[in-house]
């Protein structure tokens, strides 16, 4: 049996207003002081923007005349019976619209580098330094030394966060006991600190609402903004669809600023 396009259109918007309504909830056990729980449920509210990100992709193939079997809505949905379900890291990965960079080893130094480097390509060209100016070749290099740092950066976290976010959930949802060189040691969800808390939410927030505002048009038609023509054209047919949860923002209290990167070229 296959799926076909409306309904897999319909499953992408019902896990992106699902993500909306746990986010409401996990904003309201920040504001409680329950950072936790409100971390656990954010990383759930990620595993179901990634179940509509990979539910839109099928939708594209169902929407070019490809054939969808059931099995793969059934396995991003979780799995049924003679279906094996994604796993949660699977979802988290396919949940990375934009990747913010805080405190990683190195940024500093790798984002003063670059910013050095175009200081001196300017200053370069003000005193009319032509492009085969070796000078010029030079600081070129450098600004692409620089940047090719910043990629390295960007992909190890790429790689990193989709496990690192599957075992703060487990964190924010369970006791667990630590085997160390001492003896046992307890891990409690009430020790998610606020600054876990703040950035897992405030991260989940903004990629849905970049979502959400790719989903209006004329976004939606804009390849770059993940849409389509065709895919403007399925979501305004659709008339009676549910309205996308609104939420509040979460101010931050902590530094450093976070830097922000699109994860795809499409950021949705």
């Amino acid at each position: 049996m296959n799926v076909t396009s409306q309904d897999l259109l319909k499953g992408m918007w019902f896990s992106l207003e699902s993500c909306g309504e746990k986010l409401q909830a996990a904003r309201g056990l920040f504001e409680q002081g329950l950072y936790g729980s409100s971390t656990a449920l954010t990383i759930a509210a990620r595993d179901e923007f990634g179940k509509a990100r990979l539910l839109r992709d099928l939708w594209r193939d169902a929407a070019a005349g490809t054939a969808v079997p059931m099995e793969k809505a059934l396995a991003i949905c979780g799995g049924a019976k003679g279906v094996k379900g994604i796993s949660h890291i699977q979802k988290q990965r396919a949940a990375m619209a934009t990747i913010t960079l805080r405190d990683e080893p190195g940024l500093g130094a790798a984002i003063e580098r670059t910013h050095e480097t175009i200081r001196r390509i300017s200053a370069l060209r003000d005193e009319g330094a032509t492009v085969d100016d070796p000078k010029f070749l030079a600081a070129y290099d450098e600004y692409h030394a620089a940047e090719a740092v910043m990629q390295q950066i960007l992909e190890a976290k790429r790689c990193r966060v989709p496990g690192e976010r599957v075992d703060l959930r487990e964190r924010g949802l369970y006791v667990d006991a630590i085997i160390e060189a001492a003896g046992v040691r307890w891990s409690r969800p009430n020790e998610v600190t606020y600054a876990e808390a703040q950035d897992a939410l405030m991260d989940a927030i903004n990629d849905y609402w970049g979502w959400m505002t790719n989903l209006q048009p004329p976004f939606n038609a804009i390849p770059d903004a993940g849409g389509s023509p065709e895919f403007a054209a399925a979501l305004a047919a659709w008339t009676d669809k549910p309205a996308l949860p609104e939420i509040k923002a979460v101010r931050y209290r902590t530094s450093p600023a976070p830097v922000a990167v699109k994860a795809s070229p499409e950021g949705t």
